[in-house]
């Protein structure tokens, strides 16, 4: 061959290589945070972008573009901050459930999911009803949940037939102390197994961001959040005893689904299985027993 073809070769190749790695974009997570608003009320979807490495190696990335739609409605557009941070003020008039994908520009050198964030539009007076997940809705432990494929984490007996039912009564919404890391493997379990479609709250560990440490404190700083604004935050259920605390600390009904031998806060109703739960709420609804929340 001669060397002016072979020189010519190398460059081709050479430049379809660089071409190529150009194209490869580097993997990202973007995570997508759940709300509940009313109508009318002008607040801040928000997602974060990190690298796509094994935590805590997760590199928070800035000045990225985030696209928000609704359906196939653009609703606007924010660069992330230095923490990785996108936020885009929003506000919805019409109650409903409103499921907001945000994605990266095609224009980042970086690829990565849609998010899913999950938006509830209720009027305040509406009654809620917050469940844990973990040992409450799912059979398994935080621990186990990490090396268990979704699709084989069973749910606690009845638990989404049950909250289905309970659905046509409360607005239902969800309160884990599973990291915000999380958030998609977590929507995509309630989903599989048909859990009624809401808004999900999770911890988001940090050394710096003044979350509690404590699960129970979390929970509760959480619900009172959220109580300021929704005053018929009615029932809560979990396993925990720092759960069903946090839920007494603010006035809800407590129900217990987790080991009789642990010490509960007093006030907490004690039950083995939802059946028992739906049918308790059956024959004592809201309002009649000593220390329930009253319906505003």
């Amino acid at each position: 061959m001669q060397k002016p073809v072979l020189f010519s070769l190398l460059m081709t190749i050479l430049i379809l290589s660089s071409a190529t790695a150009k194209a490869e974009k580097k993997a990202a997570i973007i995570q997508g945070y759940d709300y509940i608003v009313a109508p009318g009320e002008i607040f801040n979807l928000e997602v974060k972008v990190e690298r796509a490495k094994f935590f805590p190696l997760r590199a928070d990335l800035k000045k990225e573009m985030v696209h928000y739609y609704n359906g196939d409605y653009h609703l606007g557009t924010s660069l992330t901050n230095r923490d990785g941070l996108s936020k885009l003020e929003t506000v919805f008039y019409t109650p409903g459930l409103y499921i907001i994908k945000a994605e990266l520009s095609k224009n980042s050198k970086y690829r990565s999911n849609k998010t899913d964030n999950r938006v509830l539009v209720v009027d305040p007076s509406v009654p809620l009803l917050v469940s844990d997940i973990d040992h409450t809705l799912a059979d398994i432990s935080g621990r186990e949940f990490l090396r268990t494929p979704d699709q084989k984490i069973p749910t606690l007996a009845n638990a989404s037939e049950v909250l289905n039912r309970l659905s046509k009564e409360f607005k239902i919404f969800y309160m884990t102390a599973r990291d915000d890391l999380f958030i998609k493997r977590t929507k995509n379990w309630l989903d599989i197994k048909k859990f009624p479609v809401g808004p999900s709250f999770f911890w988001d560990f940090g050394f710096f961001n003044n979350i509690p440490r404590n699960h129970g404190e979390y929970k509760a700083a959480q619900i009172k959040r959220l109580a300021k604004k929704f005053k018929n935050i009615l029932i809560g259920v979990g396993d925990k005893p720092h759960d069903v605390a946090a839920y007494r600390e603010n006035g809800l009904r407590a129900y217990y689904i987790g080991d009789t031998r642990e010490e509960l806060v007093p006030g907490v109703i004690s039950l083995k299985t939802w059946t028992e739960i739906e049918n308790h709420l059956k024959t004592h609804p809201i309002g009649t027993l000593e220390g329930d929340p009253l319906i505003k």
